[in-house]
């Protein structure tokens, strides 16, 4: 077993470091054509664009990980989590390997026989059957047909801007999950100047998912902001290291959240 796949899998806690070093070996693989055929094509479109800036991409991506894992307390509650639009399944299928049971759903087939493709590449990785499942599949009929109460906890990464009517998909996921359990949403900001001169997307703000989320009987538990700088910035090797240290201390004052760019927001059923 590679030693960075060994060290997330054991780890009581993920940190950066951890889930860093085990991207950098799927990505490694993945440059190194050493992945699933099935896969590689959709693998290559999908994370190709991304490691021409590979700090700015490990940055955002690896801090989502830690966020879910640790919310969900994966390692220890094993829970049963949704990943809702869960792309190539990366997330899904790394969670998975800490022992959650997971369960994605991607509205793009191409991207889902990926993810299928690749289950059999995580799972000679850490030597043991990985419980995922990918689905291709409307979010809103897959939702709806799921019984009540039946889920520890949903998550998702820029995708529930484009679930519309936002309320409806709200309300499904609340009927999902059982009472205690967790919803995660990594969304890009509606309060940030960036994404109000550059998006047509109609993005939620924090304060609209808190409006929302606590008339369905969820209360915030985490709310936190990133992305103050742009990938050139962050890519630099000169400027990167500094820049990430001043972003990580500024993004959730106040005063600097209208220029963060995506946050993260935790619910839990009451």
């Amino acid at each position: 077993m590679n030693d960075s796949i060994r060290e997330f899998i054991q780890a009581q806690t993920l940190t950066l470091p951890t889930v860093v070093r085990a991207l950098r070996h799927l990505t490694s693989e993945l440059q190194a054509e050493q992945l699933p055929q099935g896969a590689l094509e959709e693998m290559h479109a999908f994370y190709d664009r991304m490691l021409t800036h590979e700090r700015y991409f490990l940055h955002h991506f690896a801090p989502y990980l830690c966020e879910v894992d640790h919310w969900f307390k994966v390692k220890v509650a094993q829970p049963s989590l949704l990943d809702l639009g869960c792309g190539v399944g990366t997330q899904a299928a790394l969670l998975a390997a800490r022992g959650a049971r997971v369960v994605g759903i991607d509205n793009k087939p191409e991207r889902v026989a990926a993810a299928n493709a690749m289950r059999p590449w995580y799972e000679s990785e850490v030597e043991s059957d990985v419980d995922v499942q990918i689905h291709y599949a409307d979010a809103f009929k897959f939702l709806a047909d799921l019984p009540m109460d039946s889920l520890d906890g949903v998550f998702t990464q820029f995708a529930l801007a484009y679930m519309e009517p936002h309320e409806e998909m709200l309300r499904l996921i609340a009927r999902v999950v059982r009472p205690g359990g967790r919803v995660l949403f990594r969304e890009f900001n509606a309060g940030s100047i960036y994404n109000k001169i550059g998006s047509t997307v109609e993005w939620l703000d924090a304060k609209r998912y808190e409006t929302i989320c606590s008339s369905l009987g969820w209360r915030l538990i985490e709310r936190k902001f990133y992305w103050l700088f742009p990938k050139p910035i962050i890519n630099s090797a000169m400027l990167g290291p500094a820049a990430i240290t001043i972003e990580n201390s500024l993004a959730n004052l106040p005063i600097f959240r209208m220029f963060s760019g995506s946050m993260t927001l935790v619910f839990e059923r009451i």
